[in-house]
């Protein structure tokens, strides 16, 4: 209970992706609060993509320098590489998000669908696409899969890397 790691997800990664300024995301900013409002708003709707979808078990493979350096180029490759070398997903079966696909789609389903939340965004004059904090938004999608490598933690987003979901 003293700290809020268990509550900073998928969400709050896109906050230190703009913070880091990797390239092509050189013109990102906002404030922290503003950036986990536009990552939440592509989480969710990451969320309610992936639950009308059924995954299937793939092995992992660690990222690969190649990925990281195009992703995060030389001045934060060294210590994306470094957050990344006892990667979570090394330890973790997939088979236990298949197997249990039924209970997490039960949860995705608690969560407000995209057009609720954007009403929200809005009625509060919120900022919640991409664009609205400098991010192109033909990189939007892709925001949440880099910034799933800023920390190693077990997200959805990140076990992603060990499923199939026959796209």
């Amino acid at each position: 209970w003293d700290n809020s790691r268990a509550a900073s997800g998928a969400e709050h990664l896109m906050a230190h992706l703009v913070e880091m300024h990797p390239p092509r995301f050189e013109n990102a900013e906002g404030i922290h609060g503003e950036c986990v409002g536009v990552g939440t708003f592509a989480a969710v709707r990451e969320y309610k993509r992936l639950r009308k979808l059924s995954p299937k078990a793939k092995p992992f493979e660690p990222l690969t320098s190649e990925w990281v350096m195009e992703k995060f180029g030389e001045r934060l490759y060294d210590g994306i590489m470094k957050e990344n070398a006892n990667d979570v997903l090394a330890t973790f079966d997939p088979r236990n998000i298949v197997d249990n696909w039924d209970r997490i789609c039960a949860i995705i389903d608690e969560i407000p669908e995209p057009e609720e939340l954007e009403a929200l965004y809005k009625a509060c004059s919120c900022k919640y696409l991409p664009e609205h904090i400098g991010i192109d938004p033909s990189l939007g999608e892709e925001a949440l899969d880099i910034s799933a490598a800023i920390r190693n933690r077990l997200t959805l987003i990140r076990m992603k890397r060990v499923l199939d979901f026959g796209e």
